[in-house]
Parts: structure tokens; sequence; C-alpha cells
């Protein structure tokens, strides 16, 4: 099984390294992208097949929607750092760099919400286990 390959010579022998043209302002296409980047078919398949059986935050949400909710987040976020970025250095200038600063920017959000959910999760739990009324009450006088 034989392959005809070229010699990599350089790293722009690499795969991904052609540039990338940037248009104009995307509009209606960068919402378009947002929206197809967020539903993933087969996540949204599931939910009328499977539909979920809590949908309230907590710990038993259904994970798929908290993966749609950090979609939501996620997409227009990423896509709004790489046009700033690119504005401000001119780069990302090729395929790859692009798909790097999406893993990236992915990367440090979901290290950003787990740390938020973590945090909320354990304000729930304090809340519902009444310890918030034992930290704030004055101690009473025995009867």
């Amino acid at each position: 099984m034989k392959r005809d390959l070229k010699d990599i010579r350089d790293v722009g022998d690499l795969p991904g390294q052609a540039p990338i043209k940037w248009r104009g302002s995307p509009g209606l296409w960068a919402l378009l992208g947002g929206l197809a980047a967020v539903a993933w078919p087969p996540l949204i398949l599931t939910l009328p097949l499977m539909p979920p059986s809590q949908i309230s935050f907590g710990f038993d949400m259904d994970w798929r929607l908290q993966v749609l909710i950090a979609g939501v987040i996620a997409v227009p976020l990423g896509m709004y750092m790489l046009a700033r970025e690119r504005e401000r250095s001119g780069s990302p200038s090729t395929r790859l760099g692009v798909i790097w600063r999406f893993l990236l920017y992915g990367g440090l959000l979901a290290a950003v919400l787990q740390i938020l959910t973590a945090l909320v999760m354990m304000g729930l739990r304090w809340v519902e286990a009444g310890a918030w009324r034992k930290a704030w009450a004055r101690p009473r006088p025995p009867c």
C-alpha cells in the first residue's frame, strides 16, 4: 500500500497550511455557521426520540441540554475571539491556525465552565442542606 507523498521539507508543506482568504463581514453566514455548530444533528435528533427527564438546572439535568447550552455560549464566543485576533494581528492566516485557535479557546472555555458548574452546584447543595442557616444564624440564648 504505497502512496505518493511529496517530500516534506518545510512547515508550509504540512497539511492545513494553505492560506485563508478572509472575506468581508460574514453577516448571516456567521449566524448560520454558529447554529450549525451548536445544533449537531445526532444530538438534536435524540431529544424528541428520548425526551429529557430533567430539564431544570441541577445535578440531574440531561447532558444533551448541557452540551447545547455550552455550544450556544462557546461557538459565538469563539468566532468573536477569532475575528478580534484577526483584526488585531492578522493571524491566523491558515486553516490549521484556525483549528488550533478553536481548540485553545474551547479548552479554556471548558475549564471555566467546569469550575463555574462546580461552584454553582456547591452553592446549590449548600443552600439545600440548610448550611446557610447555620452559618448566618445568631446564637440563641438558652431558654
